[in-house]
């Protein structure tokens, strides 16, 4: 994440998983992708990053949290094409992981399906899980961050945290 001014509350937000992943160059990761119910259209992934002793603080996870929780706005650089898309009805979600840092939130993007995309990260001294899910409707956006939320819980659990 970038921001525009000093104050990320004054500042719309820039949502780069190129620059993201690139901050985190040595460091191990691991991602997953679930496919769940083809009528949910539930579509989970999951990436878990041990951050290299180089990272410099503030972790780069840190800097991307507290842009979810305070930016008032989002432009996404999607990721290997040469074009942005700007997230609309961002909100905080009341679950959010434990941890040194995190987030829960909510959003849309311009696709014309309406869909809520649902995301939620943590990090827990040098490592970071962050999940994500579509939800159709509003109903379904806080006990899918509620699942999410468990399945990164479970992560930290595994790896003794």
């Amino acid at each position: 994440f970038h921001t525009d001014h000093a104050r990320p509350t004054e500042a719309a937000c820039t949502h780069d998983d190129a620059a993201y992943l690139g901050a985190l160059a040595g460091s191990s990761m691991a991602q997953a992708q679930y496919s769940g119910s083809a009528a949910k259209k539930s579509f989970i992934t999951l990436l878990a990053v041990s951050m290299a002793g180089s990272i410099a603080q503030p972790y780069p996870f840190d800097t991307r949290a507290r842009a979810l929780r305070t930016c008032p706005s989002i432009t996404e650089d999607v990721m290997g094409l040469s074009q942005t898309r700007s997230w609309s009805s961002l909100r905080p979600l009341a679950a959010v992981p434990r941890g040194d840092a995190g987030y829960a939130v909510a959003y849309e993007i311009p696709d014309g399906t309406g869909e809520r995309h649902v995301a939620v990260g943590a990090r827990r001294g040098t490592l970071s899980v962050e999940a994500n899910d579509i939800r159709a409707t509003d109903a379904d956006v806080q006990p899918a961050a509620e699942a999410l939320v468990a399945l990164v819980d479970q992560v930290f659990s595994k790896a003794g945290l």
